[in-house]
């Protein structure tokens, strides 16, 4: 269940906070103007007992005309479905983010390729949290100036004259061996664009599977609230 807004220690109304797969504003009391850029405590944030709070990149600016006892300061929140990752995107665009601890930054090659004994809720996270994360990270190149068009190009052919484990080492050795912000940023890309081409395969093997055995997965589980767009990111 989403909600209209997040509760601080402003004395406001609070709502439940078993809402997932949402970002959301927040304002908080801090009271002294020292305190502006210090990390805030998790007691300002409504979270379950699984979930913890971690600092993403995205600022935290103090509130125009707010004084000492009362400096407010405003930020950006994403609290993560149950069973979803959270990475670049998540941490890149928020002040803050709240997920289960083991959801955090999990996401690797070796990790998706190993992702069929998932639960088809897991899956959906982890297609979530990677078409978000392959925008995120193709928005950063295009910034530098960078097209991704042309590394789009070169992996797929890659794949597909030599197979994925000659990609998965080519990405891995990118990694390795970057030394600018630019290459740094490149072989992100190809990892996070190459993580979703996988677990997108294997959402359709499984959605497959389950046709074949005509077994709704969700007749007994829950859906996930977060939803994938249906076009490229």
């Amino acid at each position: 269940m989403k909600i209209g807004s997040i509760g601080s220690n402003m004395g406001c109304k609070q709502v439940s906070p078993y809402f997932k797969g949402d970002s959301r504003p927040f304002i908080v009391n801090v009271h002294k103007e020292e305190d502006v850029k210090k990390e805030l405590d998790r007691d300002n944030f409504r979270t379950d007992a699984l979930q913890i709070l971690r600092r993403g990149e995205a600022p935290i600016t103090k509130l125009e005309g707010t004084y000492p006892p009362d400096v407010m300061v405003t930020g950006t929140i994403y609290y993560a479905d149950n069973y979803e990752p959270v990475g670049d995107y998540a941490f890149g665009t928020h002040s803050y983010v709240v997920a289960d601890e083991k959801f955090m930054r999990n996401l690797t090659i070796e990790r998706v390729l190993n992702n069929k004994k998932d639960s088809p809720t897991v899956i959906q996270g982890q297609r979530h949290c990677l078409w978000f994360d392959t925008r995120y990270n193709k928005q950063k190149l295009n910034g530098m100036g960078i097209p991704t068009e042309p590394i789009d190009k070169a992996d797929d052919k890659l794949l597909e004259k030599e197979g994925e484990e000659a990609l998965h080492s080519s990405i891995k050795e990118a990694k390795e061996n970057a030394q600018t912000d630019e290459e740094k940023a490149i072989a992100r890309y190809r990892e996070v664009r190459e993580m979703r081409r996988i677990v997108e395969r294997t959402h359709k093997e499984v959605i497959q599977e389950m046709k074949d055995l005509n077994f709704d997965y969700y007749d007994h589980n829950p859906r996930p609230l977060v939803s994938v767009p249906n076009f490229e990111p």
